[in-house]
């Protein structure tokens, strides 16, 4: 498992910083409200007050981040796109977006990472009746794992314990997935059932609610 603190083992050696920035302050992006009836934008206080550091070289408080909410559907450790629910936001600037998978890809590890259970490349379309313009990418990587400590500030602010369910790993394609919250189905976050730490991942419907948001590439 991932040590708790600001970094994470790279997929091509070396550390990576673990989060950018607190996207949940009064609100989070999360499900099934992404709003969670609040803005969710990141104040500095919740930028540096999460009992780690956020590195210069990372991005200034203010700048956009994004997220996924949504519910993602595995059957036979495949997504199960027609069941699948993906919902887009950005703080910062103020954008949320539900949207359409147009392909899932398995992506295979090239080395053991004991943080990762399964990875997958997301390709979406987003919706068309969006109001406004979303700034995050439309590919990603996403990825699930055994829960870790470095995650119990945030999820605390959501109302979340971080021993429930898996990890929520996310990033852009030519990067490495980063640990930015929490996922599960309604028994594991509710705490009346247990994950299952082994691959593939349990058929189910899994919540996706991103604690932490990555910075918008512009």
């Amino acid at each position: 498992m991932v040590r708790p603190g600001p970094r994470v083992a790279s997929l091509v050696g070396g550390p990576r910083l673990l989060l950018a920035c607190v996207l949940c302050a009064s609100g989070c992006l999360a499900i099934p409200d992404l709003l969670s009836g609040a803005d969710g934008d990141a104040s500095p206080d919740d930028a540096t007050g999460d009992d780690r550091d956020v590195s210069a070289d990372t991005f200034v408080t203010g700048d956009p981040v994004w997220g996924v909410g949504g519910e993602l559907a595995l059957s036979n450790g495949a997504v199960a796109i027609a069941t699948s629910s993906l919902q887009l936001a950005t703080r910062g600037v103020s954008c949320d977006v539900r949207a359409q998978i147009a392909r899932v890809t398995p992506i295979a590890l090239s080395v053991e990472r004991p943080d990762l259970l399964q990875l997958w490349r997301f390709d979406v379309t987003l919706d068309d009746a969006a109001s406004c313009t979303w700034l995050g990418p439309t590919t990603f990587v996403l990825g699930l794992g055994p829960t870790d400590a470095a995650l119990r500030p945030g999820a605390a602010r959501a109302g979340l314990e971080a021993d429930r369910g898996y990890a929520l790993l996310l990033g852009p394609v030519d990067q490495d997935p980063l640990l930015v919250g929490l996922a599960g189905t309604a028994a594991q976050l509710d705490g009346t059932e247990q994950p299952v730490i082994s691959t593939p991942l349990p058929d189910g419907v899994y919540q996706l609610v991103t604690l932490h948001g990555l910075p918008v590439d512009r």
